[in-house]
């Protein structure tokens, strides 16, 4: 989303006011994609507002502007801005003094890394990738009914962990060996609060009862995973419904809230097998799997380099892992564009598998060869949004 529209949007919304479909035809876009640039506008502090026409469709005006419209009351919509902007500051707020006391605690305390980090050769690894678990949604069907909130996703990530660790105990009893587990949090595990104008009329829970019940569930993944293998591999990775601007915090998001609760839990934890991967990008994470970090030491030591880290990729051993959370890859691997993007990450990070979430779908692509991108889907199931652009598919794991 360019600046240049962004701003086309607004020209188009000053004076008169504008709907959606007139945003669209005017610039010669798609109805949502002329909802995202009004959002956008308000998300970056336009004082614009909603006022619904006389036979009930919504148009938008600056808020100096919204007097000129007949049915308008500009003081209460004037008003509802305010409240709002006061609320948003109130969440970018505590936000930052969240962000930046788990920053120091954690500043302040050893990281978690698993003890004897080698991995025995012959022994295969549990992946457990989730993502897209949106807690804090609720959604209803068109009589009301309750189809998704805190108790469901909290009732089907938990089948999910029952279901994996079945699965290992049947493989362990076929006398398959596993020497870790993987889990992988791709993103969007709470759904925030103030990512769209309209989101606090949709969700049961704010910001703190998200995070309070999403770490409760994912602390039990890493605890009964702990307990079962002999080590584990904690990989988190930022989604998009966790962004806020919040300009004096770098890369502030809630799911990293959520990641470093979750880290310094594992820290003063007597879990001692555990190892927590994070990092301050918003797009991307890399790791490796099955690697023996002895061996890799010694090798960067017999070439003279100062740490594994300066090794070159094809002389470290194991396998390496890469996990987006999928915003800014297109849907579908198997388009020009598509492959495109895939193949220009494939050779700047050379990763040997990939894995992606954000379209709540589930798929396996071929990238290139035998190396794999896996797409999977959420426990949420199809809201209005997607109902109005016609794209939905059921919950999955």
């Amino acid at each position: 989303m360019t600046q240049e529209r962004l701003e086309a949007v607004s020209r188009i919304v000053q004076g008169n006011g504008a709907t959606y479909e007139e945003i669209a035809d005017n610039l010669g876009i798609t109805v949502s994609t002329a909802r995202d640039h009004v959002n956008e506008l308000i998300e970056q502090g336009e004082a614009i507002v909603s006022v619904t026409g006389e036979n009930g469709e919504k148009e938008f005006f600056y808020s100096e502007d919204v007097g000129l419209h007949p049915t308008a009351n500009p003081r209460s919509n004037q008003q509802e801005v305010l409240n709002k902007r006061k609320k948003t500051r109130q969440i970018r707020d505590h936000l930052h003094d969240m962000e930046a006391r788990l920053e120091e605690l954690l500043a302040n305390s050893e990281p978690a890394i698993a003890d004897d980090f080698a991995e025995p050769a012959g022994e295969q690894n549990v992946v457990i990738h989730r993502t897209d678990a949106h807690f804090g949604d609720e959604i209803r069907d068109e009589f009301g009914e309750v189809q998704f909130d805190t108790e469901i996703v909290e009732q089907r990530e938990r089948e999910v962990l029952d279901k994996a660790l079945n699965e290992i105990v049947r493989q362990q009893e076929m006398g398959v060996k596993f020497g870790e587990a993987d889990l992988l949090l791709g993103g969007d595990m709470v759904t925030g609060e103030i990512t769209y104008p309209s989101q606090q009329s949709e969700i049961v829970d704010n910001i703190d009862e998200q995070l309070d019940r999403a770490f409760e569930l994912y602390m039990e993944y890493i605890q009964r995973l702990s307990s079962m293998l002999p080590k584990v591999k904690v990989v988190c990775q930022s989604g998009n419904h966790g962004e806020i601007d919040a300009s004096y915090s770098n890369g502030a998001n809630f799911d990293r809230i959520l990641y470093m609760m979750l880290d310094r839990a594992v820290r003063f934890s007597d879990m001692e097998n555990v190892t927590f991967i994070q990092n301050r990008s918003s797009v991307f994470t890399n790791f490796r799997v099955r690697n023996d970090l002895q061996a890799d030491k010694e090798k960067a030591d017999a070439l003279g380099l100062d740490s594994v880290d300066d090794l070159a990729e094809e002389h470290r051993t194991g396998y390496k892992f890469h996990l987006r959370h999928g915003d800014n890859s297109l849907e579908h691997i198997g388009t020009s564009a598509g492959k495109r993007r895939w193949y220009n990450w494939l050779g700047r990070h050379e990763f040997d598998q990939a894995y992606r979430g954000h379209y709540h779908k589930h798929s396996v692509d071929s990238i290139m060869g035998d190396v794999r991108c896996i797409m999977s889907g959420s426990p949420k199931p199809a809201d209005d949004f997607e109902e109005q652009i016609a794209e939905w598919t059921t919950p999955s794991a």
